[in-house]
């Protein structure tokens, strides 16, 4: 704070010119300061993008403080953060990927899967993010993939691209067979609320008679200790 008291001096003439250019820069800062904070909470009030959502919240973060300190108002506790990856964990707004993306994997025949998604309204998936690879004892199995129509529409990250709602359903056909096998299956989607999902990869084993059963994901590596 910058105080407008006068000091009492005695005993000689005192130059006060020499403290007059760090007062001036102090109010340039404390200015500068408070137009920061009126950014900031402008930005806050506003409906943020998916693609801006990261950058506001690093904003919000490091400004809080200052905000604090120059007496404006405390941000809500009650708002909604702008979302990240990890709101599906912590927010009710959005679901666990899990229900979002619920996949089951069907055999046709010895040579075909059918793999169908069931997604619920408002999410959807990329078709282009699609990964499919198919293993028995470690040989990798030829595999091809007949994809449905998709909607055509413009994403804040990936520019044009196709995307499924409410369904997707994908044949896959191995000329090597599919039982007896491993199938590795990856995706992606995304919620129109403003959640974008990261890249998802389910196993399933299907065995000699056609049955299907979805392996645990693999535990991550403990970290090495030096």
């Amino acid at each position: 704070m910058i105080s407008n008291a006068r000091h009492k001096y005695t005993g000689g003439h005192r130059d006060h010119s020499a403290g007059r250019a760090p007062v001036r820069r102090m109010r340039i800062i404390a200015g500068g300061l408070l137009g920061l904070c009126g950014s900031l909470f402008s930005l806050y009030n506003s409906r943020p993008s998916r693609l801006a959502s990261l950058s506001l919240a690093l904003l919000l973060s490091s400004g809080a403080t200052l905000c604090a300190a120059q007496g404006l108002p405390a941000l809500d506790p009650e708002r909604s953060a702008p979302p990240s990856l990890t709101d599906a964990a912590t927010n009710p707004e959005f679901l666990p990927v899990a229900q979002a993306y619920p996949l089951a994997v069907e055999v046709i025949d010895a040579h075909r899967l059918r793999l169908i998604w069931q997604m619920p309204a408002g999410y959807y998936l990329y078709r282009h993010a699609f990964r499919f690879a198919l293993q028995r004892r470690g040989e990798v199995l030829a595999s091809a993939a007949d994809y449905p129509p998709a909607l055509t529409r413009e994403d804040e990250y990936f520019g044009r691209v196709e995307v499924y709602y409410d369904r997707a359903e994908v044949a896959l056909t191995a000329g090597g067979g599919v039982r007896d096998a491993e199938l590795s299956v990856t995706s992606q989607g995304c919620a129109d609320a403003g959640l974008c999902y990261p890249p998802r990869t389910q196993r399933f084993q299907i065995d000699a008679a056609g049955q299907v059963l979805e392996v645990a994901p693999r535990p991550a590596a403990a970290p090495v200790v030096s």
